[in-house]
């Protein structure tokens, strides 16, 4: 007992004398033992998450059974149909309740490529969202149709109504002497 109340004593003694080097040393060792921690709870997990990689590895290769690759067959176009085509804009627009003002097709003479590429220009109004909802439905009910540019503009800073000019590609088989 008399020799841990003599240690301390002169353990407070020497520290009253040279307080920084033992505050460093507690500094540093208490850094050292908090990175030392972090180190091994890191490694620690990641060794948990590699055996949990190769046990699913392994579960993966037992059960898996290599499926034949179907042949691709050749991606089939439909031939262009301008009224049927309208229609169908029209019909989808409807439901959206978004009103096509106008609507004008030209054929892309471009290139000796086996499909045709028509640019449909529609001219279209209403809420931002109901056009946004609009042009992600066209790709999902008319297939081969992908959209090229989009300009919407506002008649002032606090309408909720814009106007848009659509640019749609609308893909289709040549069709004979095309």
């Amino acid at each position: 007992m008399r020799t841990g109340r003599l240690l301390i004593f002169f353990a407070q003694r020497w520290f009253s004398h040279h307080p920084w080097p033992i505050s460093i040393f507690i500094v540093i060792s208490a850094i050292s033992l908090i990175c030392t921690a972090t180190y091994w709870n890191a490694h620690l997990g990641v060794q948990k998450r590699y055996e949990e990689l190769i046990r699913i590895s392994d579960n993966v290769a037992q059960h898996q059974k290599v499926a034949a690759i179907p042949a691709v067959s050749p991606l089939r176009l439909s031939e262009f149909q301008n009224q049927a085509l309208t229609n169908a804009l029209a019909t989808l627009a409807a439901t959206h309740q978004i009103p096509i003002e106008e609507i004008a097709f030209e054929l892309d003479r471009s290139g000796n490529v086996p499909y045709l590429r028509y640019r449909a220009t529609l001219t279209v109004s209403g809420g931002y969202r109901p056009i946004r909802t609009l042009l992600g439905d066209l790709k999902r009910e008319l297939g081969m149709v992908s959209l090229d540019n989009i300009a919407c503009t506002r008649s002032s800073i606090s309408a909720s109504q814009v106007k848009c000019e659509v640019t749609l590609s609308v893909f289709s088989a040549r069709g004979k002497g095309v």
